[in-house]
């Protein structure tokens, strides 16, 4: 469940997005955001070429697959990891 779907839960085909202020190359988008089409929610992604603005839309489903999230590490571990 993402932050979103609370302020979503009883809206459909509405979105936000937001200006990317940490844009550090050409091929990331000027604005990103969520929105809620037919009771899904997706990731999107605004770009301006100076004639339109081109959008894509992500499944927030497929991006689970893709965002690698790490298992906390046991004590042990941690203490293997201290250099002395």
């Amino acid at each position: 469940m993402s932050k979103y779907d609370e302020y979503y839960k009883d809206k459909n085909n509405v979105g936000t997005v937001w200006k990317n202020t940490n844009k550090t190359n050409d091929k990331q988008p000027e604005f990103s955001g969520v929105a809620k089409v037919d009771g899904k929610m997706f990731q999107v992604a605004i770009w301006d070429n100076g004639k339109n603005l081109s959008l894509r839309f992500t499944d927030q489903d497929e991006m689970k697959k893709y965002t690698k999230k790490s298992e906390p590490k046991t004590v042990e571990e941690m203490e293997n990891d201290v250099p002395f």
